[in-house]
Protein backbone atom coordinates (compact mmCIF):
# COMPACT_ATOMS: atom_id res chain seq x y z
CA UNK A 1 0.00 0.00 0.00
CA UNK A 2 1.28 3.34 -0.70
CA UNK A 3 2.94 4.68 2.50
CA UNK A 4 1.10 8.08 1.71
CA UNK A 5 -2.23 6.60 3.02
CA UNK A 6 -2.59 5.07 6.14
CA UNK A 7 -6.08 3.93 8.16
CA UNK A 8 -7.39 3.18 11.59
CA UNK A 9 -10.34 1.09 12.98
CA UNK A 10 -12.13 1.65 15.93
CA UNK A 11 -15.07 1.51 17.53
CA UNK A 12 -17.32 4.64 17.59
CA UNK A 13 -20.37 5.63 20.31
CA UNK A 14 -22.69 6.48 17.54
CA UNK A 15 -21.72 2.72 15.69
CA UNK A 16 -22.43 -0.35 16.96
CA UNK A 17 -19.98 -1.98 15.30
CA UNK A 18 -16.31 -1.00 13.43
CA UNK A 19 -16.07 2.33 11.45
CA UNK A 20 -12.82 2.84 9.36
CA UNK A 21 -11.46 5.85 8.36
CA UNK A 22 -8.71 6.44 5.67
CA UNK A 23 -5.89 9.25 5.50
CA UNK A 24 -3.84 10.23 2.76
CA UNK A 25 -0.81 12.47 4.16
CA UNK A 26 -2.38 12.74 7.41
CA UNK A 27 -5.34 14.39 6.15
CA UNK A 28 -8.92 12.69 6.50
CA UNK A 29 -10.33 10.98 3.38
CA UNK A 30 -12.93 8.51 3.83
CA UNK A 31 -14.94 6.75 6.67
CA UNK A 32 -16.03 3.05 6.16
CA UNK A 33 -18.72 2.20 8.02
CA UNK A 34 -19.70 -1.81 8.19
CA UNK A 35 -23.53 -1.65 10.01
CA UNK A 36 -25.31 -3.54 7.65
CA UNK A 37 -22.45 -5.80 7.04
CA UNK A 38 -18.73 -5.36 5.13
CA UNK A 39 -20.45 -6.52 1.84
CA UNK A 40 -23.03 -3.73 1.81
CA UNK A 41 -19.99 -1.06 3.78
CA UNK A 42 -21.08 2.46 3.78
CA UNK A 43 -18.23 5.18 2.29
CA UNK A 44 -18.67 8.78 3.75
CA UNK A 45 -16.07 11.04 1.50
CA UNK A 46 -14.31 14.22 3.07
CA UNK A 47 -13.25 16.91 1.14
CA UNK A 48 -9.97 18.55 1.50
CA UNK A 49 -9.64 21.27 4.17
CA UNK A 50 -8.19 23.81 1.97
CA UNK A 51 -10.93 23.04 -0.28
CA UNK A 52 -8.54 21.80 -3.57
CA UNK A 53 -9.08 18.18 -4.93
CA UNK A 54 -7.38 15.22 -3.76
CA UNK A 55 -4.76 13.82 -6.25
CA UNK A 56 -4.01 9.94 -6.25
CA UNK A 57 -3.91 7.38 -8.69
CA UNK A 58 -6.73 5.51 -8.23
CA UNK A 59 -5.45 2.63 -8.21
CA UNK A 60 -3.27 3.34 -4.92
CA UNK A 61 -6.53 4.52 -3.26
CA UNK A 62 -8.27 1.40 -4.20
CA UNK A 63 -5.52 -0.63 -2.76
CA UNK A 64 -5.95 1.59 0.77
CA UNK A 65 -9.74 1.21 0.68
CA UNK A 66 -9.12 -2.96 0.30
CA UNK A 67 -6.67 -3.25 2.83
CA UNK A 68 -9.14 -0.93 4.96
CA UNK A 69 -11.94 -3.57 4.26
CA UNK A 70 -9.81 -6.41 5.04
CA UNK A 71 -8.70 -5.66 8.27
CA UNK A 72 -12.39 -4.51 9.09
CA UNK A 73 -13.43 -7.87 8.18
CA UNK A 74 -10.23 -9.39 10.55
CA UNK A 75 -11.35 -7.18 13.63
CA UNK A 76 -15.43 -7.82 12.82
CA UNK A 77 -17.84 -8.96 15.73
CA UNK A 78 -18.22 -12.52 15.55
CA UNK A 79 -21.97 -13.34 16.92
Amino acid sequence: MNSRFRFTVGSEPDFEDLVGDLYFDDQLVCVLTQEEGLEAALMKLFGKPDSAAWDFPLADFEEALHALKRRMWELRRQT
